[in-house]
């Protein structure tokens, strides 16, 4: 049985602020793709104020775009190509990486969090892609922030959660929930 969620502590995790969170072009990117009413223009003119994002959805889009087709130059063609549901995935997901490569957990590992965080995306999508149960956009999103947890400890938590994860490397036979 899981042990039981000290309510005071998560308000106090909650009240910080410090917790990851997608910030800037991102955040905008995000609230405007959840809108019924979006146009593409709209969002283009927002993706444009993030050159490096607008690399990465123009090299999305001509990655499922077959050989035949013309290459994907615009911003506007890949969100046509993409779709607003992918846009929005990987806007948080890059946020989110870009974000939170190092803090101030001295014992947590983030290239290895953010690593394996991709990993377990890119399974969930493909592996829904394949079973068609749930839409693969929000798969990955799952994936992606499936021990997010663990990153808003380390970043509001630094020294204790470092502590915590010292015990685990020096006694792996206990549980990091347990010690949580």
């Amino acid at each position: 049985m899981p042990p039981s969620i000290d309510m005071n502590r998560f308000a106090q995790l909650k009240a910080t602020g410090d917790l990851p969170s997608p910030r800037g072009v991102a955040l905008a990117i995000i609230r405007m793709t959840q809108s019924d009413d979006v146009s593409v223009a709209e969002l283009a003119r927002v993706i444009k104020g993030d050159p490096a994002f607008v690399g990465r959805i123009i090299k999305a889009a001509n990655g499922l775009t077959g050989p035949q087709r013309r290459s994907v130059v615009s911003v506007q063609e890949a969100l046509m190509v993409l779709g607003m549901p992918a846009v929005r995935t990987m806007a948080l997901g890059f946020s989110l990486l870009s974000s939170y490569r190092k803090g101030a957990c001295a014992s947590f590992d983030y290239v290895r969090f953010w690593s394996s965080s991709l990993v377990m995306a890119l399974s969930m999508q493909t592996l829904v892609q394949r079973l068609r149960v749930v839409a693969a956009d929000e798969a990955f999103s799952v994936g992606l922030l499936a021990r997010i947890g663990e990153l808003a400890m380390a970043t509001v938590y630094p020294v204790e959660y470092g502590r915590l994860l010292l015990e685990i490397q020096r006694n792996p036979d206990r549980r990091l929930l347990d010690l949580e």
